[in-house]
């Protein structure tokens, strides 16, 4: 069995993966592989415009959107009053884990008990 990388709790194995990588999942490379993956086989890839580029599904549910207009993308408030992010594509960019890390602690503090 050939071992791509041992964690303290379980070891992955190049069979172990192959069938996430043959149905169309990327990592951009192994040193940023906790950041950035892309699944081309979902049936919404993209679900939002693309510059064609990397397009990372690793926030395939924004976890910024609870900060409402505080979140920093590019959002509008619909006619109902739902928040609608299809505009928004900060978290799938290169660069989208970065902003999100940038701004969980605001997500946390939403989520502590007072």
């Amino acid at each position: 069995m050939n071992k791509i990388k041992k964690y303290p709790e379980r070891t992955f194995t190049e069979e172990a993966c192959s069938g996430y990588f043959s149905r169309g999942f990327e990592l951009m490379n192994e040193s940023n592989s906790y950041s950035f993956f892309s699944n081309k086989e979902c049936r919404y890839f993209p679900c939002h415009n693309s510059d064609g580029g990397k397009f990372n599904c690793l926030f395939c549910y924004c976890p910024l959107y609870a900060l409402g207009d505080r979140c920093g993308g590019n959002f509008e408030y619909l006619p109902n009053g739902v928040k609608s992010c299809m505009k928004c594509a900060i978290p799938h960019t290169e660069k989208g884990y970065e902003y999100v890390m940038s701004k969980i602690g605001e997500v946390i503090r939403l989520a502590e008990k007072k």
